[in-house]
């Protein structure tokens, strides 16, 4: 999630995700990828409204989370951190 996000526990965010449906949007790395199905799968379980943005790639769609211009993403771990 971005830094501004309100919510800080994931119940938190589902709350405000599925209380505001098309508020929010989220970055993937692209059309099909594990992240873009992830989020799809999270909608079809939990009836939240949200907007794909779909990138071409972890590194565009990484950087515009940190920048904030998407409000969440689904990626994985060794994509956003540092390993030795």
């Amino acid at each position: 999630m971005k830094n501004d996000f309100p919510a800080k526990t994931a119940e938190e965010f589902l709350r405000i995700v599925k209380a505001s449906p098309n508020k929010f949007n989220y970055a993937s790395q692209g059309t099909g990828t594990t992240s873009h199905l992830t989020a799809e799968l999270l909608t079809a379980l939990t009836g939240a409204k949200v907007t794909h943005v779909p990138y071409r790639g972890t590194g565009p769609a990484l950087n515009d989370i940190v920048a904030g211009h998407v409000d969440f993403v689904f990626m994985e771990l060794s994509s956003a951190v540092k390993l030795p």
